[in-house]
């Protein structure tokens, strides 16, 4: 007779197209994105029905959202059509897209390979043109890691910026709202409407300049490249890290950032474990949900945390985006338009290490390679800087901006050309 893993495995191991339940939900008749479809993510709420968070053990004891999630209510206002549900990791507790309950969503890219997560669903069905642009939701790379994978734009959104209201929390100092598409202008009317301004482009462009390092080829654009993290990257990715920013960027500054990638990984991991355990800690001691063992054992890892430590991350985190800010302000960095140009200055770095790991991976290889992408993501996670990735490139490009510079960001992703 299976076991309960047994089935698990099975599950697991199965092919998704990414949603978890299809919808057909239109508020309004006309509106900003009235030609346009979109997906949430599972820990999203939508009005009378369950976020059920990746786990059929938690939808099973939650009641029906009472209320559309703020960011799901300003799209149906602006008449976006709701087209389904998608896929998350457990808890959203991993950056690989397996879910051993609802199956893995199919990598329209590389078929052959894992989504990566936590937001795989919404990644997968964007990326097949099921939807076009998803909502989900990124703490450590849970936008940015599949985002990379299956060839999509991705932004993770400055920490604060936009409402959380009506998401499930994991670890509230770092968690933002993310938005997948595969085009930039689509990303661009997204979040302008989520923000409540205007889409229109500002930024100056030729019709000479219809393709292709539009802003790239000025002087006032400055393009940081952050060492430390390209040398995460074997010499192959490495080059191919190096032609997409050549493809993007005629220029890069490599510099070498103040911060240490271990050092905010480790305290990434005390601080969102700490958070993580007071929400869910409870729950998973009187409900002993039968959770995938790796996830359980992420989640167990918070019970040990003391408030001394999490406080102590908290002002050495605090610290560090202070240095960071201030060794960006001594390298030049703008924090307004210049010129015209929609942003000024962009730090770029890998967020994925190499392709995606195959379907078959081993818990080893998964274990080295979530590693790794944690690495290249705790930046933007640490620090809440608001992070765009050209997930259409050979190699994946992430973006990073000052906080607050999102749109911005959407809009020099536009005028570099790619549709």
């Amino acid at each position: 007779m299976a076991t309960d893993l047994d089935k698990q495995s099975k599950a697991g191991n199965d092919r998704s197209d990414g949603f978890v339940q299809r919808l057909h939900l239109k508020n309004a008749a006309s509106g900003a994105l009235q030609d346009l479809t979109f997906a949430v993510k599972d820990n999203i709420a939508v009005q009378g029905m369950v976020a059920g968070f990746g786990s059929p053990f938690w939808a099973n004891m939650q009641s029906p959202a009472q209320a559309h999630a703020d960011c799901v209510q300003k799209v149906l206002d602006a008449a976006a059509e709701l087209v389904g549900t998608t896929i998350c990791d457990e808890l959203t507790l991993s950056m690989d897209g397996i879910n051993a309950f609802y199956g893995t969503p199919v990598n329209p890219r590389y078929p052959e390979r894992i989504p990566g997560g936590s937001s795989s669903g919404s990644a997968s069905v964007v990326g097949a043109g099921h939807a076009d642009f998803a909502i989900g939701t990124d703490t450590s790379g849970s936008v940015r890691v599949p985002a990379a994978y299956c060839g999509t734009y991705g932004l993770r959104s400055s920490h604060g910026l936009l409402s959380k209201d009506g998401v499930l929390p994991l670890g509230e100092t770092f968690d933002a709202v993310g938005i997948f598409s595969r085009q930039a202008q689509v990303l661009t009317r997204v979040l302008s409407v989520l923000l409540g301004v205007s889409s229109g482009c500002e930024f100056d462009k030729s019709p000479d300049d219809a393709s292709g390092n539009v802003l790239a080829k000025r002087e006032e654009l400055m393009v940081l490249v952050d060492a430390s993290a390209r040398r995460l990257l074997d010499a192959a990715n490495q080059a191919r890290f190096d032609s997409s920013l050549a493809a993007a960027f005629d220029l890069g500054k490599f510099v070498e950032p103040p911060y240490d990638l271990e050092e905010m990984v480790g305290l990434f991991a005390v601080m969102r474990g700490y958070e993580a355990w007071q929400h869910y800690g409870k729950w998973f001691r009187e409900s002993k949900p039968a959770l995938s063992p790796a996830i359980a054992e992420r989640l167990l890892a918070g019970a040990t945390i003391t408030e001394a430590q999490y406080r102590e991350g908290q002002a050495r985190r605090e610290a560090i985006i202070s240095e960071t800010i201030a060794w960006l302000q001594a390298e030049g960095i703008r924090e307004t338009r210049h010129n015209g140009l929609p942003c000024v200055t962009v730090m770029v770095l890998p967020v994925v290490c190499d392709l995606p790991p195959l379907l078959n991976a081993s818990d080893r290889e998964l274990f080295d390679n979530r590693r790794k992408n944690l690495l290249l993501n705790s930046p933007g996670s640490f620090l809440g800087f608001p992070e765009l990735v050209l997930g259409h490139l050979d190699f994946p490009l992430g973006l990073l901006a000052l906080p607050g510079q999102d749109l911005e960001l959407c809009r020099l992703a536009e005028s570099l050309g790619w549709s």
